[in-house]
């Protein structure tokens, strides 16, 4: 198994994310003799997800400072949005758009726009979603956005290579009780039936749980060809490894 430097993959990524969205939003809604863009970053900086918005952090950084080359001149804003709290996400949204006057604003996850997109819409201040996108960022107005790839597209795919290309008939999800996991478990699933295929067990644990040998030994009886895990990150390892020790 090839192995990927999340750290310098997730940056390269982002950069590239961020220079396309900035610079595209910034000729086309800010004159010629304007230099300075203004961006309001409402990031996980605290709490369980504060390892992936301190590396969004670092790719803005260096997406600024590869914006100077093509003159253009970012000024960023951070705020904390606490791990996905929507509170702080509120009240980081209304201090970036009222105080800051913000050009507009950036966010890792489709989770941290919910709570703050009709704000942004009535602002008319364009919000981007930086890593992912499903369905809601559709219905969500003409003023929030996203890079990211479909979570509804992710487990269809994984569904794709599964059943045809590796032959896999029966499969076991496993899932926490969180958006993400519920949007992509479902697409998965949902396309596996479509193509044949046949779930012999569902199991849904807590983010917050740390044991998972009961719902592995729950899988081990059931018997499936495979095993399908929406688990967040980094609660996958609390799940991989019990699972190669139970064989």
């Amino acid at each position: 198994m090839k192995r990927i430097n999340y750290k310098s993959s997730s940056i390269f990524v982002t950069i590239s994310i961020i220079i396309a969205s900035l610079m595209v939003f910034s000729f086309g809604c800010v004159k010629k003799e304007e230099k300075e863009v203004k961006i309001g970053a409402i990031l996980s900086l605290t709490g369980d997800f504060a390892i992936f918005g301190e590396e969004i952090k670092k790719g803005i950084e260096l997406a600024v400072e590869e914006a100077k080359s093509s003159g253009l001149h970012l000024t960023v804003f951070y705020e904390d949005d606490q791990s996905l709290s929507p509170v702080a996400g509120v009240n980081a949204a209304n201090k970036l758009i009222t105080a800051n006057k913000i050009d507009v604003g950036l966010t890792m996850i489709v989770e941290e726009s919910r709570p703050i997109s009709s704000f942004f819409g009535k602002s008319k201040v364009s919000l981007i979603v930086l890593w992912d996108s499903n369905k809601f960022i559709k219905e969500a107005g003409e003023y929030i956005f996203s890079n990211g790839f479909s979570t509804e597209k992710a487990g269809e795919k994984m569904a794709e290579f599964a059943f045809p290309k590796l032959g896999l008939r029966k499969f076991a999800i496993i899932k926490h009780v969180d958006p993400w996991a519920e949007i992509i478990s479902e697409s998965f699933e949902t396309k596996i039936r479509n193509l044949g295929g046949t779930i012999v067990l569902k199991e849904t644990l807590q983010p917050t749980d740390t044991d998972y040998r009961t719902a592995i030994s729950k899988i081990k009886k059931a018997g499936p060809d495979s095993v399908y895990f929406a688990l967040v990150p980094p609660n996958s390892s609390l799940f991989l490894i019990p699972a190669k020790e139970l064989g």
